[in-house]
Order: structure tokens, then C-alpha cells, then sequence
């Protein structure tokens, strides 16, 4: 199985193809780096402000009808964005074909649990029925998807507020200073969030700044198997 050790900078992408062939490679053609993602065929794909590009027999090849993400689907399917993000396209062995039934600004893209599919837009929430992508809440804006470890409650973060689904209903949840980019629970079950604020930890008394040290606008949370919080400034690096 062909492995790759990676390393996103600001504006270039540099992989080490194997322990056994070392040496690295720097790839700067892509403008700022978003997001990469090594498919179940092992193929490596990149996300970046200038659009989505996949690496193909040694060449990146950037792919006309794609920009802002890439998602994969349990089929193997690859999911992203339109050009300048309008409308949603997918990928599998019949080639690229536009996903009908959905118009707009598509911002995000998540498959939960039990296997549904949900779409952020700039103009609402969607789910996909299987056939068709059907709009379940005015929720405005939706940027991020997180689901709790367990499946139970799936949140989101739209412009101006923050959400979450429990099975049957939304329901509006206070965010930090009116606002979150990123959710995330942790192993202890503490709800952490961020926003242009910093980072901010949930406790019986609501939303608290969690540390002064972590300022800025908070780009990505996560927590590792030792249940470290990893939180991903913008401009200003990793922070744990």
C-alpha cells in the first residue's frame, strides 16, 4: 500500500513519498493548501484556494469541475464543490457529473453515523434522501459539521449561531459570543469551540475563554488517542 508522510505550509505542499524512497518533494502550485485527502484507492487529493487538484501516474492534475473541498463517500465516491463553489459534483467510475436538485453556494459536506449525507450552503441546510438533496432547517451559512463520539448529537455552525440534531429536531444552541467556527467534544465529554474569539470551553455556567494563551481565529479542534487537544490557529500555527 503506497504510503505518504505530509507537510502543509501556508502556501505549498511538500510529501515524502516512503520510509524506504526518502527524500522530499515541494509541490507550491496550488496557492494556500484547505485540505488533503488520500482516497480508499489510495489516490491523493488536495483542496486549495486555486481548486481542487489529484495526484495522477506522478502529476498533479487539477480538476475543472471542482473547488473547496473533497469528500469521499462509503461507495468511494469523491463529492466536491462546483467552480467558485456553485452547485455540487461527484466523482466516481462513469467520470464527473453535476448533482441535480441543489443550487448555490455548497460550503461543507458531511456523512454522519447512520450514514446520511448532509450539505452546508450559504442558503440552508440539505439532506440527501438518496435520490435528491431535500432542505430540513433554515440554518444559514453552514460552515462545519461535528458529530459526538457516541452518534447522538450532530452540531453545526452557521453564520450567527450554533446548532445541533438529535435524531429528530434542530435546535438552537447559545455559541460563544454569538458566534463558532469549530466544535468539538472530548474524551471527558467537555464541549470546546472556537471562533475569531480564541477557544472556549463549555461548563455549567456556559461558554468560558479556556486560555488566553490561544488567540486568534480558531481554523480546526481535534483531540489525539492520548486525549491531547490539538487546536489549529490561523497564522499563528498548532497549539496544544
Amino acid at each position: 500500500m503506497k504510503q505518504f508522510v505530509i507537510v502543509i505550509s501556508l502556501f505549498s505542499l511538500i510529501i515524502s513519498s516512503s520510509q524506504a524512497q526518502r527524500g522530499w518533494c515541494l509541490f507550491n502550485q496550488f496557492g494556500w493548501v484547505l485540505q488533503i485527502h488520500q482516497s480508499a484507492n489510495h489516490s491523493l487529493w488536495v483542496a486549495s484556494f486555486n481548486g481542487v487538484w489529484r495526484l495522477h501516474d506522478g502529476t498533479w492534475q487539477q480538476v475543472p469541475h471542482a473547488s473547496a473541498f473533497v469528500f469521499e463517500d462509503s461507495a468511494g465516491a469523491i463529492w466536491s464543490a462546483g467552480p467558485n463553489s456553485e452547485g455540487l459534483w461527484r466523482y466516481d467510475t462513469h467520470g464527473w457529473h453535476q448533482l441535480s436538485g441543489f443550487t448555490g453556494l455548497v460550503q461543507s459536506l458531511h456523512r454522519s453515523s447512520d450514514g446520511t449525507l448532509w450539505l452546508g450552503g450559504a442558503d440552508g441546510l440539505w439532506r440527501y434522501d438518496g435520490n435528491n438533496w431535500q432542505p430540513v432547517a433554515e440554518i444559514t451559512g453552514v460552515s462545519t459539521f461535528y458529530e459526538d463520539p457516541d452518534g447522538t448529537t450532530l452540531w453545526v455552525c452557521g453564520f450567527g449561531g450554533l446548532w445541533r440534531y438529535d435524531g429528530n429536531d434542530w435546535q438552537p444552541f447559545e455559541p460563544p459570543r454569538g458566534s463558532a467556527s469549530k466544535i468539538q467534544k472530548d474524551q471527558e465529554g467537555v464541549l470546546w469551540a472556537g471562533n475569531s474569539g480564541g477557544l472556549w470551553r463549555y461548563d455549567a455556567s456556559g461558554w468560558q475563554i479556556a486560555t488566553k494563551e490561544v488567540t486568534g481565529m480558531i481554523q480546526a479542534i481535534t483531540e489525539d488517542s492520548d486525549g491531547t487537544l490539538l487546536v489549529w490557529r490561523a497564522q499563528c500555527g498548532l497549539a496544544l
